[in-house]
This record gives structure tokens, sequence and C-alpha cells, in this order.
């Protein structure tokens, strides 16, 4: 990898759907370094990438949430 905190190369997560009877359906997530390569995968399978991960958010679950 290049540069300390550098992007490049990394495999990223893109989420995809596919369309059946008329219904848009949640495709597999593809794992690939860029949206073409992403795109290629995903067209091979029948499916659409629609967009890309780019938060993940862990909580601790032994914590009491309170929701308002």
């Amino acid at each position: 990898m290049g540069k300390k905190g550098s992007l490049e190369g990394m495999i990223k997560i893109f989420i995809t759907e596919f369309e059946k009877d008329n219904e848009i359906y949640a495709g597999p997530n593809i794992y690939a370094e860029d949206w073409e390569t992403a795109e290629e995968a995903a067209m091979a399978v029948g499916c659409t990438v629609v967009g890309e991960l780019s938060d993940v958010m862990v909580y601790d679950t032994n914590t009491d949430v309170t929701i308002h």
C-alpha cells in the first residue's frame, strides 16, 4: 500500500440490487478495489451496483440504550 492513510489498493464493499418479477431486491455485497471492477462483477451475476459502504458503526450491546 502507498502512503500511510492511503486508501489505494484497499478493498471496498459495494451494495447491489437485482430485479425479479418487477420487484427490486437487495443483491450480494461485492468486495472490490473500485467501482468499475464491482460493476463488472455485478453484471456477471445479473445485479446492479447501487452504492458503496463507507461507514461501519460498532456499539456495545451490553449497555442500556434509551430512545425517546
